[in-house]
């Protein structure tokens, strides 16, 4: 194999073994796993059923992972919106009046959820990405209503990351238009107390009608924007705004999964066993902690350069090809149920998920069989494979040793109490000519040192543990 000669010659070719060492620690080949920057969509549709033509094609087009509508003309039933982007999980806010109303949509792939606000025309959601918890927040204020400041001003008390798209219909020269309003001052006052808030999109224009910007993004001052733009579409009288959120990203469908060649290792140790002995030699007595580490860092270093990385675009499913077809259906199912509502749907949606009820216990009660089957296995090679996964706790740390009613607290310490107990644990053991069973064990292993290998292969096959003798090694 091309990895155990390049390792054999990279240990080979150089003198300086520690550099080796060293070069394998830090030479770590991962695939890159593709990030997808979380982008947010802010829409003033205007009329959600003139304008839904061209919000499916910003979104097949962009795929963003929020999206925010304002204006939305009339009363629009949450299922149609949900038809319409059905890969977003929908949350809806009514107005006012019947041309208002607030939709936030997110991507499923994120577990939204949706804060408690008892205010119309505000749909406020939140989100963890990588231990970070996110406000995310869409408000239309129309322009004959106050600023939902109260509203706003709680927000920045409870969330350190707080991002606010809407049309507040605010203007003001601060964020680039020529006019200002009432609004305009009310929030430029509560800007300049709240200084954690800041406006991402100043000067850029929002409204066909006039040269003012009254569609914002306002964000917490840790976090910015990039690509911050509006998009070519003219079905409302308000531009569409698109932007992505620096340092906050996604994971994509991909997994990186390591696999260790263990043949290669144990073949890299036993060849340079040689090597092991003589640091061995030098370090011992002297400085048996220092030996120990060196010993535990080559180690390391050995599996991780035999160890490979690849990527794969899901992780290896734990139920069967057919149940996964089964659970799909179900699924598919389910949605049609939802957006129908019909007593048929509902029935075969029903009938379906008992089946796939009884295929899952049925794969559930055929694994346990397989499972007691192979520890009940005369092979004990088949045993301990089997019964290791259920042994997979991790050795505590620990930062003494008691023995004896004795405390042993230093590395050098530890080391030395830890070699004598293992010395002393794993040593030949005292046989006594005057016990019948160490007599008898003596005898029997000088006739296994002395016997022939086919006697020895013969006696495996008529005994009632079935191995071999590759099992023993």
């Amino acid at each position: 194999m091309a990895l155990a000669r390049s390792a054999f010659s990279e240990w080979n070719g150089k003198t300086n073994k520690i550099k080796v060492i060293n070069n394998w620690l830090q030479d770590i080949k991962k695939p890159d796993i593709n990030v997808t920057p979380i982008s947010i969509l802010h829409y003033n549709v205007r009329n959600f059923f003139s304008n839904q033509c061209d919000l499916l094609e910003i979104a097949t087009q962009h795929n963003p992972t929020i999206i925010s509508l304002n204006e939305l003309g009339t009363q629009v039933p949450d299922r149609i919106i949900k038809q319409l982007l059905f890969s977003y999980n929908i949350f809806t806010m009514k107005g006012t009046n019947p041309h208002g109303g607030v939709v936030l949509a997110i991507d499923k792939k994120l577990n939204a959820i949706q804060m408690k606000i008892d205010q119309l025309n505000i749909v406020a959601i939140q989100l963890i990405v990588k231990n970070q918890t996110y406000a995310f927040v869409s408000i239309y204020s129309p322009p004959n209503e106050a600023l939902p400041i109260q509203v706003m001003s709680t927000l920045t008390k409870n969330f350190k990351n707080i991002i606010i798209v809407g049309d507040l219909n605010a203007k003001h020269p601060n964020w680039g238009c020529t006019t200002t309003n009432h609004k305009g001052k009310v929030l430029a006052e509560w800007l300049e107390s709240n200084e954690m808030i800041e406006i991402q999109n100043q000067g850029m224009k929002t409204s066909l009608r006039s040269d003012t910007t009254i569609d914002l993004a306002l964000t917490t001052s840790n976090i910015s924007l990039s690509q911050c733009t509006t998009l070519p579409y003219t079905g409302s009288d308000h531009l569409p705004i698109f932007f992505e959120l620096n340092g906050i990203s996604l994971q994509g469908n991909s997994y990186i999964i390591s696999k260790t060649y263990w043949n290669i290792y144990r073949i890299l140790l036993t060849i340079i066993s040689s090597y092991i002995q003589q640091e061995c030699l030098k370090a011992l007595p002297d400085n048996q902690f220092g030996w120990f580490t060196s010993f535990q860092q080559l180690l390391k270093a050995i599996k991780q350069r035999v160890t490979t990385f690849h990527m794969i675009k899901q992780q290896r499913p734990t139920i069967s090809p057919s149940l996964r077809a089964m659970l799909k259906h179900k699924h598919y199912l389910q949605n049609k149920y939802r957006h129908s509502k019909l007593e048929e749907d509902r029935v075969r949606l029903r009938s379906w998920n008992k089946l796939v009820q009884h295929e899952l216990k049925s794969f559930r009660q055929n694994n346990w069989n397989t499972f007691i089957s192979q520890v009940a296995s005369p092979n004990p090679k088949k045993f301990w494979q089997t019964v290791k996964c259920l042994n997979k706790k991790q050795s505590c740390n620990f930062s003494a040793i008691t023995e004896n009613d004795h405390m042993y607290k230093t590395p050098d310490e530890i080391v030395n109490i830890l070699h004598e107990h293992f010395s002393n644990r794993f040593s030949a053991p005292n046989l006594c000519a005057n016990n019948t069973t160490d007599v008898l064990a003596s005898q029997l292993w000088d006739k296994l040192s002395n016997s022939n290998q086919e006697d020895i292969e013969l006696v495996c096959e008529n005994s009632d543990l079935k191995f071999t003798t590759h099992d023993l090694k």
